[in-house]
């Protein structure tokens, strides 16, 4: 039984290594055919390029369909080699570079002189004479006399807060301050006579909108009493554009009389000539209350400063009376003038409504002085205080400089005493000091480069710096270093970027420059064609990127062969036979 089964399997290995054979043999003709194929396409391909010195679509296209004859996945690579001739070149030294821009600069330094002219600054603080108010609001109002009213006044509607009543309407008719009612009465008697009459008119008919016109005739009929009524008969509407009529049939005249009876009587509770106001309400003569006008008791003032003025005012009344009240002014006698007109206002309120009247007078406000150890004369405040002389304290003793700490500096051109911090200690006739960086006078000449003493000024003061000016200083942008820029402030350009720059040497390079697949079928794609240059090399790879069953077999027995099966590479000279 063993001995079976080793026949069997025996017989089994030798038709498998019999498949195996042919499977193998026919595996190289067939990749020998194709690869046959794969150069004749490649060399066709590498032909055209280097007859017409480019790479068209239509011939990488034929190339890509002639290796699709063979059932087979290729991998394509192309290779571009052409030599480049660049010149050499040097980097310059620094001294070469800043001797270079010295000698481009062409520009004039010349020293312009200015004198330094300063002033004490003005101070105003006048004085004023004059005699003030002996005076008060209190005294004026306690000492006042007032007057009665003036005994031939007669009132009239301005003496009233309110309205003059006169009656309205009518006892018979009714109407404004008259009220009354409507009775219908039946008198029992007979219509006994009659008056007829006709009456003609337009109206708006309701259909179109046109004007139509009516007629009517009517009697008036009177009862054995005397009272009477009217009976309308015979009515006729008609429109003309739309033709609608309407004649409404008539009616039976009345034979008994009936009439409405009126009736009136004074209800609106209110006397003839009296004055309400504007809720019903009687008023009585308010014009002792009434202002008309207000003058100032002390027309002309003269006070000190800080002082109150004198704002009582005379009061006249429309009965005639007159009455001293106390007015205010917003007036401020906080500093000194001279004839300032002043307003002086009045309120007071009447029946809850507030009226307002003013008038004016002429202040003097005039300050109280001193005069200093300097022998300046100065006011002093309001109150009476001293606030120390004004002009000791805004005119400067002597000024000096306290930076820099000795009496030079070195600037940059175009720069100022201020921008480089120069403090100034300015000391005033009262003593005090202050540190100023701004506000002084110099007569820096700020575009000369070099060496000059300078005249510092301020509020009449001078004091005196040697400075020296050198060119101005830039960081490049680029690489973050400090350099020298021209007197004028022009910019020579950064030397350390400058030594970036190279020179040529004289002497020519030569190397090899390569492009790839990618780079080539996209500029073909954009261009139609890839152009090459007479001289440049051009290779092409084929790669089989697909794989039969008898080279995978192949493979799983042997693995060192390679996936791709079919490897090929050309290469030609662009352009030359």
């Amino acid at each position: 039984m063993d001995k079976a089964w080793a026949l069997i399997i025996d017989t089994l290995i030798g038709i498998l290594i019999i498949f195996l054979s042919v499977a193998v043999y026919f595996y190289i003709r067939t990749e020998t055919v194709k690869k046959s194929l794969a150069r004749e396409a490649v060399r066709d391909f590498l032909s055209s390029a280097k007859r017409e010195g480019c790479i068209s679509q239509d011939s990488y296209l034929e190339l890509i369909d002639r290796l699709s004859l063979t059932n087979e996945i290729y991998h394509i690579e192309l290779e571009h080699v052409y030599d480049i001739a660049e010149p050499e070149y040097r980097f310059r030294t620094l001294e070469e570079v800043l001797e270079a821009q010295n000698a481009a600069y062409t520009g004039k330094n010349e020293y312009h002189y200015r004198e330094v002219i300063t002033t004490p600054p003005e101070v105003d603080d006048p004085v004023y004479p004059g005699e003030l108010n002996t005076e008060t609001n209190e005294s004026v109002l306690e000492s006042a006399e007032n007057t009665p009213a003036d005994p031939g006044h007669v009132h009239t509607d301005d003496c009233y807060h309110g309205t003059k009543h006169i009656h309205t309407g009518s006892p018979s008719s009714g109407g404004g301050c008259y009220r009354g009612q409507s009775s219908y009465y039946t008198c029992g008697a007979s219509f006994s006579s009659g008056t007829n009459g006709h009456y003609e008119g337009t109206y708006t008919c309701s259909n179109c909108g046109s004007t139509a016109s009516f007629s009517y005739n009517y009697l008036y009929l009177t009862c054995g009493n005397g009272h009477g009524t009217t009976y309308t008969y015979s009515y006729v509407a008609s429109c003309s554009n739309c033709k609608t009529s309407y004649n409404p049939p008539n009616g039976t005249p009345p034979s008994f009389c009936g009439y409405t009876y009126y009736s009136y009587a004074l209800n609106c509770g209110k006397t003839e000539g009296a004055y309400y106001d504007s809720n019903g309400n009687r008023v009585f003569p308010i014009c002792n209350q009434m202002v008309i006008n207000i003058t100032a008791t002390h027309p002309v003032q003269t006070v000190a400063t800080g002082d109150a003025l004198i704002t009582t005012v005379r009061a006249k009344y429309l009965d005639g009376s007159t009455k001293v009240v106390l007015g205010t002014s917003g007036f401020s006698t906080a500093n000194p003038c001279q004839n300032q007109i002043a307003t002086i206002s009045y309120t007071y309120t009447l029946d809850g409504e507030t009226h307002s009247l003013t008038c004016t007078i002429n202040v003097t406000v005039v300050p109280r002085s001193k005069t200093c150890s300097r022998g300046h004369i100065y006011n002093l405040k309001s109150d009476g205080s001293d606030p120390g002389c004004p002009y000791c304290k805004a005119w400067v003793d002597n000024i000096r400089v306290i930076y820099p700490e000795e009496p030079k500096l070195t600037i940059t051109i175009g720069t100022s005493l201020q921008d480089n911090g120069v403090k100034i200690l300015v000391t005033y006739m009262d003593g005090h000091t202050e540190i100023i960086t701004s506000g002084y006078d110099d007569n820096l000449d700020s575009s000369y480069l070099g060496t000059k003493p300078v005249t510092i000024g301020y509020k009449g003061a001078v004091t005196y710096l040697t400075v020296t000016t050198v060119c101005a200083k830039t960081v490049c942008e680029i690489c973050g270093r400090e350099y020298s820029l021209y007197p004028d402030g022009s910019d020579p350009g950064c030397p350390y970027c400058i030594l970036k720059t190279p020179i040529f040497t004289g002497n020519v390079l030569c190397y090899e420059e390569k492009v790839y697949t990618d780079t080539i079928l996209d500029k073909m794609s954009f261009q139609s064609c890839y152009r090459m240059q007479t001289g440049d090399r051009l290779a092409v790879v084929i790669k089989n990127k697909s794989s039969s069953i008898a080279h995978k077999l192949l493979q799983r027995i042997f693995p060192s062969i390679s996936g791709n099966r079919l490897f090929y590479k050309e290469c030609e000279i662009i352009g030359v036979k």
